[in-house]
Order: structure tokens, then sequence, then C-alpha cells
């Protein structure tokens, strides 16, 4: 089973969209059969609270948050992942110092950061969002085609 883990700092906004929007486009693309998605932080807390704004957002696209709990990352996270997106270079670089360095660790956005919106504009969130679903798109097909080449 693949796992794949998602990134950012408090594991309320950014890791959880990429989460939520990964497990529904690959139970669209698969029935989601042989995927383990999780979201983690590096400086989360379990009183922290997923925005409202992230939830609407979620909610638009038909997916509810009520069950999810802010994380912090840690080694089992890692080792047991196929793949590691973060969301800004110091998360990859924390998580590398504290776990090692891996391939399977990687950037989301790829050469491009993917900026925290907290505490901006509802308008700052869905662009945010908008560009974390424009790339998942072509995560997503990545995965499948390496999982379709693994058989």
């Amino acid at each position: 089973m693949k796992s794949i883990v998602f990134v950012c700092t408090g594991n309320t906004c950014r890791s959880v969209m990429a989460e939520y929007l990964t497990r529904k486009m690959l139970s669209v693309a698969t029935g989601g059969q042989n995927f383990k998605v999780s979201s983690r932080g590096t400086a989360a807390a379990a009183s922290f609270q997923v925005p409202e704004i992230v939830r609407i957002l979620l909610a638009e696209e038909g997916i509810a948050v009520d069950e999810h709990k802010s994380s912090t990352v840690e080694a089992s996270d890692i080792e047991d992942a196929s793949v590691v997106f973060t969301m800004e270079r110091h998360h990859k670089i924390l998580i590398e110092t504290l776990f090692g360095h891996s391939e399977k660790i990687k950037l989301l956005g790829c050469a491009r950061e993917i900026p925290d919106p907290v505490g901006q504009a509802d308008e700052v969130y869905r662009a945010t969002f908008g560009v974390i679903k424009a790339r998942l798109s072509v995560v997503i097909s990545d995965i499948i085609r390496e999982g379709q080449n693994d058989s």
C-alpha cells in the first residue's frame, strides 16, 4: 500500500487541504484502494483547529474535515511513507535534519513553495487551495502511473 504524507507547519491548512483533496481525487481515480493518505505539521498541536475558511473550501468539494486533529510529524510517518510532500523548503530541511535525508521527501510545488495563508484574507486561502489542487492533479497522475508500473 502506498502511503502519502503531506507536511506543513500547524497541520490545519495546507497539509489538511492536500490530504483531503488527495483522498477524494484518488477515490475518484482509483476507488481509493491501495493508498493511505495523511497529513502532519512541523509545529502542530492537538488544540489547533482547522480554520472555518478551510472547512468551507473543502465543503465546496463535498469534503468534510470534522474528524481532523492536528498532529506533529514523527519518524514513523517518514519511515512508513512512500512519499512525503512538504509545502515549503524549511519543512523539508527540518524533516531531513530530524529524520535523515531521503529522496521521498519532496516539495509539493516542485521548485515552488506554497506559502502559509494563516491569518490572511479568505481570498489568500482560496488562492492557496487552487495552487494545491492544481499541483495535486499532476502528483496524483504520477502516483497512479507509478502504481501501474509497479504491477
